[in-house]
């Protein structure tokens, strides 16, 4: 299959199983993400040849390029290469089709809502971090510069459980079979305890 059909199906495929968006936001992009704006875009050339290679309507095939976009591409704004459908190695030529391509397919103008409202907003504000080489060039020394995110640190095994927890379960309880609370509370503290789970009664 060659990569177009790959990436039309990859369209589909999302569209019908909504649910694989917050997996494959994680996932590089489409391999031909400038057809997959062609079809948001509803390019007609682009269209009629991904309905010949899927057997797929162009209206359902014009919806679930639409989706993949608006989930996949538009869900980020803290990549503002992803927003454009694209990578640092692309040439500005190409960030500026597919910025043209993306509102073409959700300018308010064209769709008047107040989410598409926002996604437009969110790619203008990505081409104007890129539209110049001084600008792409801030833009990627900014990056670079971002700290990574604090990462969880297992416990050192070195450190021991409490004492409780190193007791057998069945020293927890007493011999009726409720737990030995007073076995491991100070006693000032189990009678304010006492008196806190019993004073309604």
């Amino acid at each position: 299959m060659t990569p177009r059909g790959r990436t039309v199906r990859e369209a589909l495929y999302l569209y019908y199983n909504p649910a694989s968006a917050h997996v494959r936001r994680n996932e590089p992009l489409p391999e031909d993400t400038t057809f997959l704006l062609c079809l948001a875009a509803a390019q007609p050339v682009e269209l009629a040849e991904a309905s010949a290679l899927t057997g797929r309507d162009e209206e359902t095939i014009r919806s679930a390029a639409t989706f993949f976009v608006e989930q996949i591409l538009l869900y980020t704004k803290d990549d503002s290469y992803r927003v454009l459908g694209g990578t640092a190695q692309d040439p500005t030529s190409k960030l500026r089709r597919h910025m043209t391509l993306l509102m073409r397919s959700i300018h308010p103008d064209v769709q008047k809502d107040l989410h598409r409202t926002l996604l437009a907003r969110r790619v203008i504000r990505a081409w104007d971090d890129l539209k110049s080489p001084q600008r792409r060039a801030a833009y990627d020394a900014a990056c670079q510069s971002r700290q990574p995110p604090p990462q969880m640190h297992p416990v050192p095994s070195r450190l021991k459980a409490h004492p409780v927890m190193q007791r057998p379960v069945r020293k927890l309880f007493d011999r009726r079979g409720r737990w030995g609370i007073s076995s491991f509370i100070p006693r000032r503290l189990l009678g304010t305890l006492s008196r806190l789970l019993y004073s309604g009664h």
